[in-house]
């Protein structure tokens, strides 16, 4: 500014900042996916967020905002921190983000900032001129994330000049940095031990320095017009700086500067202390003064009420976050499985309880055709708690129809109840699946000991007890009695699917009707006029096999899978 150099005499130069960049943790991207799936889902409002930065003294780091999982709720700082409030915009495409009015983004957080300089609301808080915008992708099928971070800064009309940079050694003595740094304790409410997340966001404050005995007092920066107006001291800007450079300030002395100087209508060179503290050791030796030309009549072009807003990165392009190499692969395998279920509830199906699925423990009686596909389709609608119950092993001709099994399995007689169960935790490590290898009791068929029957009753009783839905999903009519019985006596949900050549047949009973007339619906042989009977003896080797077209067993257990989740 011609006036600054008028005044002060002395050549100036223009004063350059480093600029921020964001630091988003892993935790932060966890949280973001989370909330995009369950709770954002296809919106694509602005979400409030707040990040930290710390006073660096490490010159090789450049300054940097910390932005972690915490961030979506209450403002929680960590000693020693500095809050930036920020928004969120994350949208449903890559192309959305990419052809995205990133200036409206910016222009309308520079705006928040021109009327928080124009009402005075930032003197009680100046942490609110320092602010951020997020602008992301959540490709929620990779775990990757595009994003952009911008640091939006009002522009003065022609930019600030500075006449020199001093280490504060040259400034202050030992005594009065102590000063300093007590007094910035103390107003920011750490002096005395009290609790550290309580802390004050004083980004910015006063520095008084008393001329007479040159002792240091630090105020509120709301108090700058009284003392800029006492006769006795000279009157500072304190900024908390994220920057470590030896002649260069950091990012939120911008908005600081320009607001002070709009607010106060200065025309003068101010000395700044860009504060730079090292965390628990009250050493502020790494900071440095700059003299600071600023002019109220030259922050605004003429004509112009409000100033013009930048800040997005110089190359502006969208930077990507991989999340699945730090996945746990059994995680990540359960976040993807979920991941078509969660996505239903955005449009199609909000009442969709997952919750409920995922708790649901189902029995599976019968591991061969139905109990494979059954089994499958569970999994894909988030139920992974089930059990099977079979007594066979696996044949050769098993594993081209039984969507579980392997030839590996035929060849080494497996028993079906078994190989399931561990062929679905290959599929999906997350399941809980158990087997048992044990008969269903029939009755018609002989009894050869009665013990392990009465031991096969029991114990199929303790199951279908145990569960909250059971699937008969046997050969025969005769093997599903006993487990309907069952359900009908614990009051059991119980799914029954069957297949004839082109046909199928699935139902649900066991339970109470949802009328609450308090009738039971009609089970598998309510309709029935004939008692169950021996229906494998003395047939044929067609009429012993569940000889059916390859593609009805998949619908019939898909149905009784859906009609489950209805229930």
């Amino acid at each position: 500014f011609s006036l600054c150099v008028k005044m002060a005499g002395v050549k100036t130069s223009p004063l350059q900042f480093e600029q921020l960049v964001g630091r988003l943790d892993v935790a932060f991207w966890y949280e973001l996916e989370k909330r995009k799936l369950h709770e954002w889902k296809d919106a694509e409002s602005p979400i409030n967020l707040w990040g930290s930065y710390t006073t660096s003294t490490n010159a090789q780091l450049s300054s940097s905002v910390t932005v972690t999982a915490a961030g979506f709720g209450a403002l929680h700082l960590p000693r020693f921190t500095f809050p930036i409030h920020g928004t969120l915009v994350n949208v449903n495409t890559i192309e959305n983000a990419k052809r995205y009015n990133r200036k409206q983004l910016l222009d309308a957080e520079g705006t928040k900032m021109w009327e928080d300089v124009k009402s005075g609301v930032w003197l009680s808080n100046p942490s609110i001129l320092t602010r951020f915008v997020l602008l992301s992708f959540a490709d929620l099928k990779s775990h990757k994330f595009y994003y952009c971070v911008g640091f939006p800064v009002m522009m003065p009309a022609e930019s600030f000049r500075h006449a020199g940079v001093k280490k504060i050694e040259k400034v202050c003595t030992v005594e009065q940095q102590t000063q300093i740094y007590k007094g910035y304790e103390q107003l920011r409410g750490l002096a005395g031990g009290e609790d550290p997340h309580q802390e004050q966001p004083h980004n910015a404050f006063i520095i008084s320095v008393i001329r007479e005995s040159n002792a240091v007092e630090v105020h509120p920066l709301s108090a700058w017009g009284e003392q800029s107006t006492a006769a006795d001291r000279e009157v500072w800007l304190g900024i908390a700086d994220p920057c470590a450079q030896a002649t260069v300030p950091g990012w939120p002395m911008r908005n600081i500067l320009l607001a002070l100087t709009f607010h106060f209508d200065l025309e003068r060179t101010l000395r700044v202390l860009c504060y730079r503290e090292m965390a628990g050791h009250q050493d502020i030796s790494r900071s440095i003064v700059i003299d600071v030309c600023v002019s109220a009549s030259r922050l605004l072009p003429a004509g112009i009420s409000k100033p013009n807003y930048a800040g997005w990165p110089t190359d502006n392009k969208m930077k990507s976050f991989d999340l699945s190499p730090l996945m746990d692969p059994e995680k990540l395998s359960s976040s993807s499985a979920n991941l078509n279920l969660s996505l239903m509830k955005w449009r199609m199906l909000p009442t969709l309880d997952l919750q409920l699925l995922e708790k649901t423990r189902c029995l599976l009686v019968g591991a061969g055709t139905l109990g494979c596909n059954v089994a499958r389709n569970l999994m894909m609608w988030g139920t992974t708690h089930f059990d099977f119950v079979d007594y066979g092993k696996v044949s050769y001709s098993n594993p081209v129809r039984q969507t579980l099994f392997t030839f590996e399995d035929a060849k080494n007689g497996r028993p079906k109840a078994q190989a399931a169960a561990e062929a679905c935790k290959k599929v999906y490590p997350g399941c809980q699946v158990g087997y048992y290898n044990m008969a269903v009791p029939m009755p018609g068929h002989p009894v050869v000991d009665r013990q392990a029957v009465r031991d096969d009753v029991e114990k199929l009783s303790s199951l279908v007890e145990q569960a909250d839905v059971v699937f008969l999903l046997t050969d025969s009519r005769e093997s599903r009695w006993l487990p309907t019985l069952l359900c009908a006596k614990y009051n059991k949900l119980c799914m029954n699917a069957a297949l004839g050549f082109a046909s199928y047949m699935v139902m649900r009973h066991g339970v109470d009707s949802q009328s609450g007339d308090g009738q039971r619906l009609g089970c598998y042989f309510c309709n029935e006029v004939t008692a169950p009977r021996d229906s494998l003896s003395d047939r044929t080797l067609d009429q012993q096999c569940t000889v059916t077209r390859p593609g009805v067993s998949a619908v019939a257990s898909a149905l009784a899978v859906e009609l489950m989740c209805a229930a």
